[in-house]
């Protein structure tokens, strides 16, 4: 007799970071120099801010990544650890541990640079017989080599786990990725840049429109991505303080319309969205209720500093929905 099906876990592979925090009144403009605050060391890397942030959702978590052998890198797996996050897929390289500069202005507004070091030395996943389960979701985005990504995506999809891949920073899909991930996640700034990838006219910005307009416009574009090739069954885009759209490959939208807050910093937002709406998918939630509370949960995100420090926890939001 077989035992009970194993709960599904999100299984995030990507990068893991420390970020180097100054906040500054204005962000500096080219040749300039500002003052800003003391140095804050905090964890991040859009691996580790999405597996702290899936973790705090209640979601069981595991880890795949790369750390030097230093003292941040240490630190970072300890962070990880603290977070409940299962780290056995977090291997110790020879490289430094990747490092974000992050510059952070008024109203949120931010600037950042970012070291790989050990991250680009992140393999394809090398997940064997019983390591992954059809109820697992397999989240990944860019901060890492676009073969580990592949391998990742290739796992995933041989044992048939859903396939979530935060398209950040943006780097474009070859056709085999493509053709691999179930849902796929931008902003709209990824989502020009996919669209003029692709061909495409890159369209407007939706800081500068109407919230009907901007899902409009997300709508319209999203859908002529997923009908001019076969490949994910749905594309989010993220509209920022216009909440998110997601169009499917079946032919429907969900609109998701944006919290009203006042934004402290959003270094953070859009890794806590991809891994709320993973979260909410292991649960078998459908997208659209998955992308609600994805969109809340990244609206108490940029209320406080701070990228995997700031992600919320899931009482934090039951209370608010």
């Amino acid at each position: 007799m077989s035992g009970a099906a194993r709960p599904g876990r999100v299984v995030v592979v990507g990068s893991l970071n420390v970020d180097l925090v100054a906040r500054v009144d204005r962000l500096p403009r080219s040749g300039e120099t500002v003052t800003g605050s003391d140095l804050v060391r905090t964890p991040g890397g859009k691996g580790l801010n999405q597996a702290v942030a899936a973790a705090r959702s209640g979601a069981a978590v595991v880890m795949v990544g790369s750390i030097g052998d230093d003292d941040h890198g240490r630190w970072l797996r300890q962070v990880a650890v603290d977070e409940g996050i299962d780290v056995a897929g977090v291997a110790t390289v020879d490289a430094a541990t990747g490092t974000a500069l992050i510059t952070v202005g008024d109203e949120g507004v931010n600037t950042i640079v970012v070291s790989p070091g050990a991250n680009g030395w992140t393999r394809g996943l090398a997940l064997g017989e019983g390591l992954l389960d059809p109820a697992d979701v397999v989240l990944c985005q860019a901060e890492i080599p676009s073969a580990a990504v592949t391998g990742a995506l290739r796992s995933a999809r041989s044992v048939g786990s859903t396939t979530v891949v935060n398209q950040a920073p943006f780097r474009p899909l070859d056709d085999e990725q493509w053709g691999l991930v179930d849902v796929l996640v931008v902003n709209e700034t990824e989502l020009a840049e996919l669209r003029s990838a692709t061909g495409a006219a890159a369209g407007g910005s939706a800081d500068d429109a109407s919230a009907a307009r901007a899902h409009a416009e997300a709508e319209v574009a999203a859908r002529g991505l997923l009908s001019d090739r076969p490949g994910p069954r749905a594309l989010v885009v993220t509209l920022g303080r216009h909440g998110a759209v997601a169009v499917t490959a079946a032919g429907g939208t969900v609109v998701v319309a944006g919290r009203e807050v006042t934004a402290v910093d959003t270094v953070g937002a859009g890794d806590c969205l991809a891994c709320w709406l993973a979260s909410g998918l292991v649960e078998g939630l459908g997208i659209g209720h998955a992308l609600d509370r994805a969109v809340l949960a990244a609206s108490l995100a940029v209320q406080r500093p701070g990228a995997a420090a700031a992600m919320p926890r899931v009482t934090e939001l039951r209370s608010g929905e």
